[in-house]
């Protein structure tokens, strides 16, 4: 990381896209909040008031530190007991822990796969239909995920909860129970059906779920269908109870 802030205008720019770079390729929310730092420090250094591409620079980081402090407080719950005592599990919006999902876990929308995939990442970060429930070790690393999504049911008129599928660095049952459960208590006080295709029991769902769009250009489902646009149905799903 760049250790000073530039003094000229090219320089300063230089610097502001090798810390976006550092961001991309951060491994860990910790880093990524401390470059994010550096780089609000670098947009408050002196500019040219002719070039108006900072003013709007400006503008979107400060909204964009705004929505992680708000976000990043997740409503997390230590695991008391048995080898992940200490863990925690949560449900998260956080941009920096969206974007590390599929790099901490697994999956195809991690940040340095492959691009006809990973290109739907934004949509994590963006659209706030998705959130993620995650399990962090005690460094605060992501061993275990599943994508919470709002969506909505043009048959009942309703409004439900999907769960995707399961990732995690660490495979054990106990952390699927886990993100499981935490799943159900949320829908259980969110007052809306909680809904899968991973579960083997659960009594069938009898209506279509809809994605009727998105402010990113792609977004990526298991459930969906893979790569879409943003629009979407999931058929077969089943209550988890």
């Amino acid at each position: 990381m760049l250790k000073a802030l530039s003094e000229s205008p090219e320089g300063l720019e230089k610097e502001i896209q090798q810390i976006c770079l550092e961001i991309l390729l951060s491994t860990t929310t910790e880093k990524a909040e401390s470059l994010l730092e550096t780089l609000q420090k670098s947009l408050q250094a002196p500019k040219d008031p002719k070039d108006t591409r900072w003013e709007q620079w400006s503008q979107d980081m400060a909204g964009f530190a705004k929505n992680h402090a708000e976000t990043k407080q997740m409503e997390a719950k230590s695991i008391k007991t048995g080898k992940f005592a200490g863990w925690k599990i949560g449900l998260t919006r956080d941009p920096v822990d969206m974007l590390l999902l599929a790099s901490e876990t697994a999956g195809c929308q991690s940040i340095d796969g492959t691009p006809y995939l990973n290109k739907c990442a934004l949509a994590y970060v963006i659209d706030y239909k998705n959130s993620a429930l995650v399990i962090k070790d005690k460094e605060g690393k992501i061993k275990a995920r599943a994508i919470l999504r709002a969506l909505y049911d043009k048959e009942n008129k309703t409004p439900v909860l999907f769960l995707e599928r399961h990732y995690a660095s660490v495979m054990d049952s106990a952390l699927n129970a886990a993100l499981n459960a935490y799943a159900k208590e949320y829908a259980r006080e969110a007052n809306l059906p909680l809904l899968t295709k991973e579960a083997a029991n659960g009594s069938p769902y009898a209506g279509t779920l809809s994605s009727l769009g998105s402010n990113a250009v792609f977004e990526y489902s298991d459930a969906g269908g893979g790569v879409t646009k943003g629009i979407f149905e999931i058929a077969g799903s089943r209550v988890m109870t």
